[in-house]
C-alpha cells in the first residue's frame, strides 16, 4: 500500500469519524450528520478542519446535588441507571 493508499484510507476514516462523532455531538455544530459528512465527501480539504474548528470542546465533568460524578458520556448515554435498593428490595432509577 503506497502513500496514496494511506491518503484514501485516512480521508475516509476521517469521514467516518466525524459522521460518528457529529451523530453524538449533533446540537454542538448547528448542522446534521449528513450534511458534515457529505460536506467532508465532496471538499474534505475544507471540511474536515471546518468541522474540527466548529466542534465543541468536550464538557468538564460535574458532581450532581447527590454526589454523582456525571460528564459528556452520562449525560448523552446513560442518563437515568437502575440502582438496587436495599430498603424496598426493589429496582430503582437514578
Amino acid at each position: 500500500m503506497g502513500f496514496v493508499g494511506v491518503l484514501v484510507l485516512f480521508v475516509v476514516g476521517s469521514i467516518i469519524w466525524v459522521g460518528v462523532d457529529c451523530h453524538a455531538n449533533r446540537h454542538e455544530t448547528g448542522r446534521s450528520p449528513t450534511g458534515w459528512v457529505l460536506a467532508c465527501i465532496v471538499f474534505w480539504i475544507v471540511a474536515f478542519p471546518a468541522y474540527l474548528a466548529l466542534r465543541r470542546k468536550p464538557i468538564e465533568p460535574y458532581t450532581l446535588d447527590d454526589g454523582t460524578e456525571v460528564n459528556a458520556v452520562t449525560t448523552r448515554r446513560h442518563r437515568r441507571q437502575p440502582v438496587w435498593n436495599e430498603e424496598t428490595q426493589k429496582m430503582e432509577w437514578r
